[in-house]
Order: C-alpha cells, then structure tokens, then sequence
C-alpha cells in the first residue's frame, strides 16, 4: 500500500493529485493508494490515524512543491520507520527554489517532477520495489543527544543548551550558523545514532522561523520513526502543526524549558543502559561508512582518533603562538579541542576553555560601549576582559580542586583564600561561561548606568581611569589577584582558549565596536600574560579568529604585528588527502589498508576523465569541512540508490548538492563582512564561468562597495580566479599562499576587456554558469 502525504493548498495541485490517483487506480495491476490530505482533520485523532498508516504503507509518495510541516514530519517518520520515501513536485507552479536551497534535506533526497495527471499516474504505477534509505545502526554513546539549534541564539535557546550541559548530557548539534543549509543523509545519520533528540520550535514571527520549522519538522519525524526519546519544545504563542500538537511541550518563560529538560535527562540515561535500536536494522556496506562529521563539535569524543597533527598544532603545544587564524571550515575547532585536550592531560596545567554561545556582549555594546569616547571604550574593555578572565581562572581552580585541596595540606589555605575572593566578586558557581559572561556584561552595564547623569542627553561620554575601575570591578581586584597568585605557584601553566567571538555578532556586518572588543581581548591576554610572567608564573592566551576577520582588527589599529599568529588555512593537497585517509582508515573494514585500496573499494576510479579523489581535492576549496561534506554527498548519492561503489553520476550529484551549499556558505561570510554583499553572487546565474574586470564592474554598478573591494573579496573566498597570462592554467588565493597580491598581479597583466577572471569549478554547478573551453570542470 501507497501512503500519499500532500498539502491542502493550491487547489490546482489538490485537484491534480485526486485526478491522478483516479488515473492510477483504473489502470492494470493498480496500486492501492491511501491518500491523506492536510485538512478536514476536525474531531479525528490525526497523529494516530496518520502513523498507523504509515506503519503499514510499503512507501510513501509526498508531494513537495510548497514545502509543509506536516508532510515534512510524515516523510521523516517513513524513514525513520524503513519505508521507501518517493517525493514529487509539480512543475506548472511557481516553487519557492530558494526556500528549499535554505532548508536542505529535500535537494539530497531527490524528487520526479509531474505536470499533469497522467505525468503522475505513471510515476505511481512506476514505483515498485525500491530500497528504503540505509540507517546508521551504531549509538554515539559519547554525545547521544541531538540538538537542533535555532538561527538566532535567543534566550530560550540558550536555556536547552545551558541545561543540557548541566544534566551532563553530551550532544552533537545542527547549527544554522555553523552550516547553511541541512544535509538529509547527514541528519538521517545524526538522529539515527542519537539516544534522544531535543527540537525547539519558533513562532511565526520569528526570522528563519519558516527554514527551521520544516527543519525541525524533518528532525522530529526521524526520531519518532526511529523511537528516539524526543523533546520538542515551543513558545506558548505558537501554534502547533496538527501532527505533533500532542507531543509538543510548552513554555512561557526559559525557566520552563529548564525543567523540561531536567525531566528529559532520565529518559537519555536510561537509554544508554538499556538501549535496543528499534529501529530496522537496514546495512547497506557502502552507507556503513564514516568519515566523521564536518562540524567538529560533534565529534571531538572521536577526533583523536584521525586528528592530523599539523606544525601549528606542535606550535600551540610549545606554546609559542597567540592567534590562530584560519577560513570558516579550515579545522579551528578541531584544533581548539585537540590542544586542549592534550593539555588537559597534565593534572597540574589549569586549561581554560571559552565559547561564548549567544550574543551575551550586544549587553555591553548597547548599554555602555556606544555612549563612551574612544579613549574610553578600549581603557573599559580591555579592564572587562582581564576581569573576566581572572575570575574564570579562579573559577576553574576552585572547580578543579575543590575535592584535591581537602587532602593536601599545601593547598588548604590558599583555597580558601581564594574561595572568599571569587565569592566577593563572583557568587554563581553553578552558572555556565555564557550565562556567566552575560552576568558580568549586565552588572557593569548597571553600573555605567548608575554612574553616568543624563545618560541619554550625552552622545559620549569621557571617563577617567577611577570611574572606569569603579565601574568594572565589583570589589577590589589586587587581593582576587593575590589570592590566585598565591595558588598558582602549585601549578604548571595556565592557558586560555577563546572560541566562537564571531557568533555574537551582527549577521548584517562587524562593526567598530566588535572590532574594538577583539582587539581588546587580545591586549587583555597580552597584558596578563606579562602580569603573570613578572610574578615567573606561567600564562598564555590563545584566541581563535577567522581570517577575514583578523585582517579588520589589523587594519583598524596601528599597533600590530606584536603577536604570534599561526594561519591554519591549508595549502597543501597532501594533508588533506592524509585528513581523508585517516578517517576513512578509522572504519574497522579499512583499518589495515592503504588509501588506494580502500579508495578502489568504494569509488570508481575516474571522474570526468579525471582522477576521482583528485576530483574531491580539487573541489574542497582547501577546506576540511567542504572535503568531508562533499564526500558524504556523493557517498549518499550512491547508498540512496543500493550502490556498492560511488560512480561518476554520483560524483557529480553530490557535487551539484554541495555547489548549492557552497554559494550560501560563502554568500553568508560575504554578508559578514559587509551589509547587501552577501547576495552578489547571484549576479552570476546563468551566465559565463570566464569574465573581464569590465564586466565584473557592470554588475558592481549598483552595489555599495567598489569594483575592487569586490574582487577582492571574491578572490579572498576563492570564488574567482585568475588565467595565468602564458600558460593555460589558472591560479586560485590558496594556490597563492593566500597572498591576494599575487593574484592582484595576474590581473595586472590584462586588459581590463580580457576575460581573465574564472569562477572557481566547485560554485559553477549552483550557479548554472556555461563553462565551454575551460578544463578544469
């Protein structure tokens, strides 16, 4: 039996759907067909009704045109449940493309497209057997909660992350911020290897609310087909689809979601002690393969395990660099976790690890910052973050040796001492680092406040040295740094790992201020690093940036060049290839082979006419996360269909997936930096993959920035390249050190009417762009 999920609206679709089953029914052999439409559910106890039949259902047939949650939901729940899951789209109305890039799932999962009944009637008498999509059978019993995350981190968002950390359950996460757009086989494996998912809900009104929604619908209906322990959580404002509004909780305030949760963690520790997968059990050998996840978050249980331990990483160890920088995607976060880990080995070294998750300083920003004069702006700032800092310090002493100290008598004193003082100043123990950090940022903000007359008649304010002091510290700061003097000479070193800056701020462009607020951070570290090296104690901050974002900092001071920087960003096709091979060598059945066995044993051999890994290399942009993913696509291309081996048409589909993907990663880091360029790229649709600087000038006409600016930052994402003027070869940022003047230099060479410019190969495909007489396709 066909169980048929379709929306209520338009009535054009409707009453081609109603026409085209007639269609199929009257034909020989016809099918039996149950068809369920989103409306008339009044006085009927839908959710059953609709899961008993998918239950029963051999497959189910959705259709897509205008994505809906409970479609969404219902085909989840098939695939979760091992049903074969067929999607259609009819093709005679206008879709919303865009919608369904942003979203995701859908583009990996494939879809037949129907323009009338009779178009459908074959596509249903069409169906037969088919295998149902291959799921993980293995539990991550290091993180085994999935968390889907909302695009803005608001307060109740916060609050699930918050109590998740503190009921102890480790989780694995889909962050909008981290990757665009939802890969369905990623996710399928995600939740499939989960002992319990949590999906909050939005509100109408909220931004992204109808991207993550349908997100959170898919999630949902996975973890229900799989009998997932599953919270899904909403604002009492909301209104709940008809498929869930039985099973979803609801909350008027973030303290709600606290208990929520607390009463969630039982059924997640009970999985793990007792956990059978429900689920059937569906082996396909070529979806059984891990490559881990392009997101390391969710994997840093496993990372060690393939972890390529680069010069940089030494470097940090040694202790000898201040910035890491690196493109979103380059390995930061691996490396982040790698390091500390390492030196959290050695009990007596104090490892300090900082992710602000939120927008914990727009506080700051907003009820001080901007009313103050620049001299003053960075004299708080940087007083804000070395108390931050001292205070996390002590904190994570106190953390650390809190059982230690009671049975060494070197140490009782002292922790006490200590105690008192970070009590004074600090008295939420139990508190995370985000919501610590918003506490500090609220506190001085209350006091600038308090101190400052007239506030809102005065664009800035100037303040001496005693007024800014007062207003930062809460009690007097020399006997909290007596105190953690006197303590640490029982310990090694101290480092400071600072991560995530960039999440707190504006997705419409970086402003002066969140310039201003890394810069200060940095001279913080520096300062107390010389502090404490006075004192011949061991401290070193190490702050994590993204590249294009270390370059504002610089140019917006004059007092630079101090620090050591290690760039993570990867030039070398080598040790990407060593990335893949590590993690491909981490499934038992390729644990004792070499790269070119276990790549024979799963891929053709040639792409195109080119070398098939090489193909994958050549299309990662030199990103890590771009190399994972696009592998993963074209591995799920091929296990979707019951391949053993990932062949060429499956190359290029995962390819065209990941084009889609790689045009709003990039059009997102775009829009980061400036307000309105993250959609330029779609000036390119449809058009040639060669251009000219003149061209490239007529589509810049109406836009806020330059030419130059323009193709600067275009070549700085390696989105465009340059021909090289006597050879037929072009060369991209990462083949020049990513040293943009080299490429500057190459343009030179031209006319500005020559087409020298080449838009990279990997965005070609999303772009539909026409790239006859280039051979780098």
């Amino acid at each position: 039996m066909i169980f048929f999920a379709y929306a209520a609206r338009p009535n054009e679709i409707v009453d081609t759907i109603h026409r085209g089953v007639d269609r199929a029914r009257n034909g020989n052999n016809p099918p039996e067909i149950e068809l369920w439409e989103d409306t008339n559910v009044s006085g009927r106890l839908v959710p059953i009704e609709v899961l008993d039949s998918i239950s029963n259902c051999s497959s189910l047939v959705a259709d897509i045109t205008g994505l809906n949650f409970n479609v969404t939901y219902e085909v989840g729940y098939a695939i979760g449940m091992g049903k074969r899951v067929n999607c259609i789209v009819y093709k005679a109305v206008n879709r919303d493309e865009q919608q369904v890039k942003r979203v995701g799932i859908f583009d990996t999962l494939g879809h037949k497209q129907y323009a009338n009944s009779l178009d459908l009637s074959v596509i249903l008498r069409e169906l037969g057997e088919t295998n149902p999509i291959p799921l993980k059978v293995d539990i991550n019993f290091h993180q085994p909660v999935f968390v889907l995350e909302t695009p803005e981190k608001t307060d109740p968002m916060l609050a699930i992350l918050n109590r998740v950390k503190k009921e102890r359950m480790a989780y694995r996460s889909f962050d909008p911020a981290e990757q665009s757009r939802m890969s369905a086989s990623e996710t399928i494996d995600d939740v499939a290897a989960s002992v319990g998912v949590i999906v909050p809900l939005l509100e109408d009104t909220m931004k992204g609310c109808d991207v993550h929604n349908i997100r959170g619908a898919f999630v949902a209906g996975l973890a229900h087909g799989m009998k997932k322990a599953t919270l899904m959580l909403k604002s009492y404002n909301a209104e709940a689809e008809v498929d869930v509004r039985d099973i979803i909780r609801e909350y008027r305030h973030p303290d709600d979601i606290k208990k929520f949760v607390a009463e969630f963690q039982p059924e997640i520790f009970e999985g793990l002690q007792s956990f059978e997968l429900s689920a059937p059990k569906i082996i396909a050998e070529l979806a059984q393969i891990q490559v881990g996840s392009s997101k390391a978050e969710n994997e840093f249980r496993d990372l060690s395990r393939y972890f390529v331990p680069t010069d940089v990483f030494q470097r940090m160890m040694r202790s000898e660099v201040d910035l890491i920088i690196g493109r979103k995607g380059s390995g930061k976060t691996a490396l982040f976790g790698q390091v500390r880990d390492s030196l959290r080995a050695k009990r007596s070294n104090v490892i300090l690890d900082l992710k602000p998750e939120g927008f914990q300083l727009l506080k700051l920003k907003d009820r001080v910052i901007r009313y103050l004069a620049e001299g003053s702006k960075a004299h708080l700032l940087t007083a804000f973050w070395e108390y931050l800092l001292l205070l996390e310090i002590c904190r994570k002493l106190i953390e650390k040796d809190a059982e230690v100290h009671k049975r060494d008598h070197r140490l009782f004193e002292p922790f006490q001492k200590l105690l008192a003082q970070y009590e004074s100043h600090f008295g939420f123990r139990e508190a995370d680092f985000s919501e610590r950090l918003d506490y500090l940022a609220t506190s001085v903000g209350g006091r600038f406040v308090d101190a400052v007359d007239n506030l809102k008649q005065k664009s800035t304010v100037e303040l001496g040295s005693d007024q800014l002091t007062n207003i930062i510290y809460a009690q007097d700061i020399r006997k909290l740094r007596s105190s953690l003097e006197g303590y640490l000479v029982f310990k090694d070193e101290v480092r400071v790992l600072f991560d995530n800056l960039d999440k707190g701020w504006n997705a419409t462009g970086i402003s002066a201020e969140d310039l201003l607020i890394v810069r200060t951070l940095i001279d913080a570290t520096k300062k107390m690093e010389r502090y404490f090296q006075r004192r011949e104690l061991s401290f070193k901050g190490h702050l994590f940036l993204r590249n294009d974002v270390y370059q504002l900092v610089m140019a917006s001071t004059s007092d630079h060049g101090k620090e050591e920087k290690a760039d993570i960003d990867w030039r070398d096709e080598k040790l990407l290839r060593e990335l893949l091979y590590r993690r491909l060598q981490d499934n038992p059945v390729f644990s004792d082979m070499n790269m070119k066995d276990i790549w024979s044993n799963i891929a053709v051999r040639r792409v195109l006419g080119q070398d098939s890994l090489e193909f994958l290399l050549q299309h990662s942009l030199m990103r890590p996360r771009f190399l994972i993913n696009l592998f993963n696509y074209c591995k799920s291309s091929a296990a979707n269909l019951g391949k053993e081996r990932i062949e060429e048409d499956d190359f290029l589909s995962g390819l065209r997936t990941f084009s889609n993907d790689l045009i709003i990663d990039i059009s997102l880091e775009l829009e980061d930096i400036c307000e309105g360029q993250g959609e330029f790229l779609y000036q390119f649709v449809d058009s040639n993959a060669r251009l000219s600087v003149a061209e490239l000038r007529e589509m810049a006409e109406n836009s806020l920035l330059t030419v130059d600016q323009i193709l600067d930052q275009l070549i700085w994402q390696g989105f465009l390249g340059v021909r090289h003027r006597d050879a037929d070869s072009s060369v991209y940022i990462f083949d020049a050190g990513y040293n943009p003047k080299i490429l500057r230099a190459h343009i030179e060479k031209w006319d500005e009417s020559d087409r020298c410019l080449i838009v990279h190969p990997s965005f070609r495909p999303g772009l539909v762009l026409n790239s006859d007489g280039l051979h780098d396709t």
